[in-house]
């Protein structure tokens, strides 16, 4: 079975990395999207290892191009990978609403996986004031998490 994501954006530009190569810097805006093709990749936030991508079709870069703010993490190429590159993200969504729905339910997917993994650390947890305290916070988060008002533009680099 293709899958779904890979199949719409099959004619797109292809960019090939090198292992170590970053694709996305944390704190960056491009203002760009990727679709994994082959490879594996690692997420890396604040210096810490979130993730590591490896599943042909993935999206990158979702997050910043959906909320308009700059990368929240740094994406390296664990091995040789080849991705489909989306210029301009926010507008190539706003016209391709199939993409963009297929995007919304891998983000919401991964939402319900981390809510029912903080459940369980809640119950893990009981008792425990400071983890506690730490899980109420992050739920209240997710209650209360609000999109941004305008998007952040690619940064252009200043010949000055």
């Amino acid at each position: 079975m293709s899958d779904p994501i890979l199949t719409q954006v099959e004619q797109l530009p292809v960019q090939t990395l090198p292992t170590g190569t970053r694709l996305l810097v944390e704190g960056e805006a491009t203002g760009k999207l990727y679709i994994l093709i082959e490879g594996k990749l690692a997420i890396l936030r604040e210096g810490v290892a979130v993730a590591t991508i490896e599943r042909p079709g993935a999206v990158i870069g979702e997050i910043s191009v959906l909320l308009g703010h700059a990368h929240s993490a740094t994406v390296t190429a664990l091995a040789p990978s080849r991705l489909h590159v989306i210029e301009d993200g926010l507008g190539y969504l706003q016209s391709h609403p199939g993409l963009a729905l297929e995007i919304a339910r891998l983000t919401s997917a991964r939402l319900a996986s981390t809510t029912a993994l903080l459940v369980e650390l809640t119950h893990q947890t009981s008792g425990r004031k400071i983890e506690q305290g730490l899980l109420q916070r992050i739920f209240a988060l997710l209650g209360e998490a609000r999109p941004a008002q305008q998007p952040v533009r690619p940064q252009t680099p200043s010949h000055e």
